[in-house]
C-alpha cells in the first residue's frame, strides 16, 4: 500500500488527531463568505445587466427595430 504513496493509520489515531473537524469547519466559514460573496456579486451583475439591456434597446429603437 505504501508503494502507491498510502500509508497505514489507525482509525483511533486519526480520530484522535481530530484534523478532519478543524478544516471541515474552517471550509464550511470560508463556504458561508464565499456564498454570501457570490450573492453580492450576483445582484450587482443583474444591476448592470438592466442597463446594458436599456441601452440596447434605446440603440436598436432609434435605429428604427421595434423591441
Amino acid at each position: 500500500m505504501e508503494q502507491n504513496g498510502y500509508t497505514e493509520e489507525s482509525y483511533e489515531e486519526w480520530k484522535e488527531n481530530d484534523m478532519r473537524t478543524e478544516l471541515f469547519a474552517e471550509s464550511m466559514e470560508e463556504l458561508a463568505e464565499k456564498r454570501m460573496l457570490l450573492g453580492v456579486l450576483q445582484d450587482a451583475l443583474d444591476f448592470r445587466k438592466n442597463k446594458v439591456i436599456e441601452k440596447l434597446r434605446h440603440f436598436f429603437r432609434e435605429h428604427g427595430f421595434d423591441v
